[in-house]
Parts: structure tokens; C-alpha cells; sequence
């Protein structure tokens, strides 16, 4: 009896590890899926905009350079000025890009913000600590990253390849657990 309750105790110790860690990985995953899309739908933006990013120019309702411009520009529909509307029609008739709007965070302390900081200008892509935002985004650059200091949770995000980018050859940017 007490050698079966060692062998469950050995397997447990194994085998708990694993599946604990199985959660994280799968908030890891949908945290890199949620990052693509996003910058799918930047791109895109960009390439039907004349080169501009969300919330570079407002969108009629909310000034440039705020999470409201950004929302709208990527979930209604748009001229190419970055005025939008609900209903499209031929003067606005790019987008939506975002269906179900901005997907949220799902790892690290701000897993389930959808909120989206925009820095413009030389303001870097950083983590912002005192923001309740899940993504801080330049509204210049196109960058955006995931709002987690590097190192927590175990993780690491390599910033260089997370630009929108692609012609530059650059993609999603990874998440790499240590």
C-alpha cells in the first residue's frame, strides 16, 4: 500500500508540472494568434490608407491618436482619409477590419484588456506599467506589442519582429518560454 501511494505520489509530481503549464501555453498561443491578427488588420489598413496607420488621422468622432480612432478605423468602415461610418457606402467603403473588435490580452496582469495605448511620434513601443491597456501601439510605426514586461509569466516577447512590416520581411513577434 504505502509503495502505491509513492508510485501515484512520483506520477503526480510529473505529470501536474505539465498540465499546469499546458494553460499557460495555450494563453501563449492565443496571445500570438490574437497579435496577428491585429497586425493583419494593421496592414491592411495601411496598404488601403496611402501608407497610414490607425489612428495617424482621426476618424471624424475621436481626434488622432487615441484608442478611439483606432477602434473605429479598424471595426467600421472608412474612406481614405480614415473618416468612418457604420454602413458603408462609395465614399467609405474600406474595412471593417476587425469583426469582433480588438482581441484581448491573454497572458501576463492585464489578460483580458482589449484596450490598445496609442504612442505617437519618437514615443517608443514599450511596456506601460500604469496603463490598464493590453497592447501599446504606434501609430506612426504600425508596431504593437503585447503590454507584458519582458520576463513575466516566464516569457520573453522579442520585439524586433512584431511590426506589421511585412515587406520588410518582418512578421509576429514570439513568444519564447524559458
Amino acid at each position: 500500500m504505502v509503495v502505491a501511494v509513492m508510485i501515484i505520489g512520483i506520477l503526480s509530481s510529473i505529470a501536474i508540472p505539465r498540465l499546469s503549464r499546458g494553460g499557460y501555453d495555450a494563453n501563449a498561443a492565443a496571445m500570438r494568434q490574437n497579435l496577428a491578427i491585429l497586425s493583419s488588420a494593421m496592414e491592411l489598413y495601411s496598404v488601403e490608407h496611402a501608407g497610414r496607420y490607425p489612428a495617424a488621422r482621426g476618424d471624424g468622432v475621436f481626434p488622432a491618436h487615441t484608442e478611439g480612432a483606432f477602434l473605429a478605423q479598424l471595426t467600421q468602415y472608412s474612406d481614405v482619409g480614415g473618416a468612418t461610418a457604420a454602413a458603408r457606402s462609395s465614399a467609405k467603403r474600406f474595412g471593417p477590419y476587425l469583426l469582433n473588435g480588438v482581441p484581448p490580452l491573454t497572458v501576463g496582469d492585464k489578460a483580458g484588456s482589449d484596450e490598445v495605448k496609442v504612442v505617437t511620434g519618437a514615443t517608443p513601443v514599450a511596456y506601460d506599467g500604469a496603463s490598464p491597456a493590453g497592447w501599446v501601439y504606434s501609430d506612426v510605426s504600425g508596431e504593437i506589442i503585447p503590454n507584458i514586461p519582458n520576463g513575466q509569466d516566464n516569457a520573453v516577447i522579442q520585439q524586433d519582429a512584431i511590426s506589421a512590416d511585412w515587406a520588410n520581411g518582418k512578421g509576429v513577434g514570439k513568444l519564447v518560454s524559458q
